[in-house]
This record gives structure tokens, C-alpha cells and sequence, in this order.
């Protein structure tokens, strides 16, 4: 059943694509209506930060709950012994998922997608050669965002290494700040095969085995990690056997090999997620193949997976997960610029609270603004500068704002603008262009991998 929310924004969207051709009118209908539809997506958000507060809330023991067990019983890591499904209840069986990204899946970003409908989010990849020494803190401060923060959480820390040891000394910098640690065997990217890590460790199923037991072993949270499938079946549905058994708590199962991702053909093999599900009894998330809403949905039905993870899907549309909106292939036109800008200005609300390196920044803005700027390459072109800081940045987004809802009184997050009104534009015209910009999403071409 829908929510209420939903139900008005389908209204909004109804009535705005039978309005009249006059100037001012229409254009102050579906403007108020929009503004009255980003309020309601923003409350939604924050209801659900507060439900994941509360949800973490509960998760603290109390006084009277805690062990009194002696230390070195209790450095035992009672997690070990808990049930396989333990750990992905106590972070409330998240259904949907945000990948960790390089470079893109810093704090701003996480708070964005967990607004809409993400549960669980990971940082980015952290290499454990440069996260481990006791002199990295500069390092580690670069690198890792977390932001101690209940509406941060549940949060995954990816690390990458093919030392065991390594591996162990980066983690426990970071695993009184998170809910879990992850093990990269996933990335099939050339540094990864230079650097000796991520999916290029497959082949050796020994190592990977030892690096996670070492994990699970000496770490005080819980230990998950992120496979991608391999060449022959049987292979990897060994590997996945062993890492539950060497104390994996969930397993991340990209449907593509390394071959098929660098040649960017065919799509994700659903089928190998799904027998990896039936061999394992940890949690398994699915991941690959998915853009839109509805592939989601079909993914966790065809394999029986616990959860979806996205990473491309969420790249370009940060509200791919979210059940209260329209889904943005429904949308035509002036519906997808709105939707597109509400986005980029709550983003860059968030990067004022949460600042993230302008390589972050762009890429997102790049992500979410592409079927604008392709119309639109003065805007382009200033966003890629390599003079292009966060203020400027800023300025773009509400230029591309002006431009494509010039007549409408546009809600910034935090605020609200001055209504714009250009007295030559209908809104024909104004759909027109929109709807050169901005074709309906799954007609796009972008089917890249997700």
C-alpha cells in the first residue's frame, strides 16, 4: 500500500501535466505543489533517522545488561558465538543497501540516500596498508568520515589488504566507530590487480580464509565481506562456504565476474547470488544489475536474498530506494529537473554540515546533473574547472535551478528562494526543453554497471 505521500505526489504530478497554458497560474500550482511534496520527502527522511536512532538506542545494553565477565573472557569477542542472523537483526535487517564507493560514498552522501529509504550504508574502500601504522593518523583522518553520529548508523567500514595482520591493525583503529567491518574481494579494477587486493585475491581462497578468521578472531564487531562471482560456479560457491565458516556474518555477492565487469558485457548473473544463498545460512546481500526501483524488487525475489545493494542506481538517482516517491522513470520533463534539483540542493545543504573533498562533490553533481548538463555545457564546463570549489559548486546547482524552473517558487533545503518568473517562457516551452533534457530515465541509454 502507498503512502500518503506518495499518493500526493501522483496528484501533484496529474494535475501539473493537465494544466493550462497561461503563465503565472500553473506555474504557481505545481511550484507550491512541488515545494509541499520536498517537505513531505524531507519529514519522511527524518522520521526515519529518528526510527534508526531509536533503533540504535535500543541496541546499547543498559547498566544492568552489561558483562561481568572478566576482561579476558570478555576480549573473547562474545560475536563469535552469537547466531548467524544475529547481527543483521540487531541492525534492524536493512532491506536496501548503499554501496561503498571510492570517493563517493562519504557522509553527505550517506545521510542523503539513508533520507531515502537506505538502511545501511558503507564508507568508502580503505586501504589497510596505509590505514594500519600508528603514524597514519593524518592518513586516517582524510580518509575516514565517520561521523559519530546516531543517524550515521548501522555503518560498514570497507577495508582492502591481503595481509591478515594488516588488515586487523587498520580495523581496530575505527571498530569502536562502526557497526561492522568489511573485507574487499569484489574490486576488479587494474590497481587492485597492481596492488595485489579486492577480487584479485579470489584465486586464492586460502588467503581470503584466513584473512576473515583473523578478523572474526581478533576484531570486537562483527565481520562481513563483499565477493563478486567467478569464473567457474563451484568455485565461487566454495569460497562463500569458507568465509561463513571462517566467521563471516554477511556475504555481498555481486552477480558479475572480473572479465564480464571490464568488458561491460551482458548482465549480472542473478542465478549465482541465488546458489549462494541456498549453500550459505548468513545473510546474503544481492548486488548487480540494478537501476531502477523495480529491479531491485525482482533481484531480491529471483534470488531470495536478504537485502540489495546499489552503488551506479544510487549514484544517479540518490532516492532509488524510496517508496514514497514517484519513481523517476514515471516521471516526464519539468517532473525529472525537479526531482533531479531537489537532490543536488539537499546534497549540497549536507556538504555544508558534513564537507566532503570537491572530488566527491562533483562526482555526485556530475551524477545527478547529467541530463541537465548535457543541454546545459557552460554549466558543464564550469563544474569540471579544476578551479571549481564547494561555493562554486553551490552557485551551479541554483543556476541550473533558475533555468529549469524559472517559474516556479523553487524550496531550496533550508530555505526558500525568491519566486522567478520569466514572462516569454510558457510552460510548452518550458516542457519542450525539459523534455530534451530530460528524457524519461529508462530510455536514457545509461545501463552502465550498477
Amino acid at each position: 500500500m502507498r503512502s500518503p505521500s506518495y499518493s500526493h505526489e501522483r496528484r501533484r504530478v496529474a494535475t501539473g501535466r493537465f494544466a493550462g497554458m497561461a503563465i503565472l497560474l500553473p506555474f504557481m500550482t505545481r511550484g507550491w505543489a512541488f515545494q509541499t511534496s520536498c517537505i513531505n520527502a524531507r519529514a519522511i527522511g527524518g522520521a526515519r533517522l529518528l526510527s534508526s536512532r531509536q533503533a540504535l538506542t535500543d541496541r546499547v545494553p543498559s547498566p544492568q545488561q552489561e558483562s561481568h565477565c572478566p576482561p579476558e573472557e570478555e576480549a573473547g569477542r562474545e560475536h563469535s558465538e552469537a547466531e548467524p542472523r544475529s547481527f543483521f537483526e540487531q541492525i534492524g535487517r536493512p532491506k536496501y543497501i548503499a554501496a561503498p564507493m571510492v570517493e563517493q560514498s562519504e557522509a553527505a552522501f550517506r545521510y542523503l540516500v539513508r533520507r531515502h529509504g537506505c538502511g545501511l550504508a558503507y564508507t568508502q574502500m580503505l586501504h589497510a596498508e596505509k590505514f594500519a601504522p600508528d603514524n597514519a593518523e593524518k592518513f586516517r583522518r582524510r580518509r575516514f568520515d565517520g561521523v559519530d553520529d546516531e543517524e550515521d548508523r548501522p555503518l560498514i567500514v570497507q577495508f582492502c589488504g591481503n595481509n591478515p595482520d594488516t588488515v586487523v591493525r587498520a580495523a581496530r583503529h575505527v571498530e569502536h566507530r562502526c557497526d561492522a567491518v568489511d573485507l574487499n574481494l569484489g574490486c576488479p579494477q587494474k590497481i587492485a590487480k597492481k596492488g595485489n587486493y579486492g577480487a584479485y585475491l579470489l584465486p586464492n581462497p586460502q588467503l581470503c580464509e584466513d584473512i576473515v578468521a583473523a578478523m572474526s578472531r581478533e576484531l570486537s564487531v562483527p565481520v562481513t565481506v563483499k565477493i563478486r562471482a567467478q569464473d567457474r560456479e563451484s568455485d565461487t560457491l566454495d569460497l562463500a562456504r569458507r568465509l561463513e565458516g571462517a566467521g563471516a556474518q554477511l556475504l555481498t555477492v555481486h552477480g558479475r565476474t572480473v572479465s564480464s565487469q571490464k568488458t561491460k558485457q551482458g548482465a549480472a548473473d542473478w542465478d549465482i547470488i541465488r546458489k549462494v544463498k541456498e549453500v550459505v545460512d548468513i545473510p546474503v546481500v544481492a548486488n548487480g544489475g540494478i537501476e531502477t526501483g523495480a529491479d531491485a524488487e525482482r533481484l531480491l525475489e529471483e534470488t531470495g536474498a536478504d537485502a540489495v545493494m546499489s552503488s551506479e542506481g544510487l549514484l544517479e538517482n540518490p532516492a532509488l530506494f524510496d517508496s514514497d516517491l514517484i519513481p523517476m522513470e514515471e516521471l516526464q520533463g519539468l517532473e525529472v529537473a525537479h526531482r533531479i534539483l531537489s537532490f543536488t540542493t539537499e546534497y549540497m545543504e549536507l556538504v555544508k554540515r558534513y564537507p566532503a573533498p570537491m572530488i566527491s562533490i562533483k562526482g555526485h553533481l556530475f551524477k545527478m546533473l547529467y541530463r541537465l548538463l548535457e543541454c546545459h555545457h557552460d554549466l558543464r564546463a564550469r563544474l569540471g574547472h579544476y578551479q571549481c570549489d564547494a561555493i562554486e559548486a553551490d552557485v551551479i546547482v541554483h543556476e541550473a535551478s533558475r533555468t529549469h524552473t524559472s517559474a516556479y517558487s523553487h524550496l531550496l533545503v533550508g530555505g526558500t528562494s525568491l519566486l522567478h518568473v520569466v514572462g516569454a517562457w510558457t510552460l510548452f516551452t518550458l516542457e519542450l526543453v525539459c523534455r530534451e533534457c530530460c528524457p524519461v530515465p529508462s530510455t536514457c541509454g545509461r545501463a552502465g554497471n550498477r
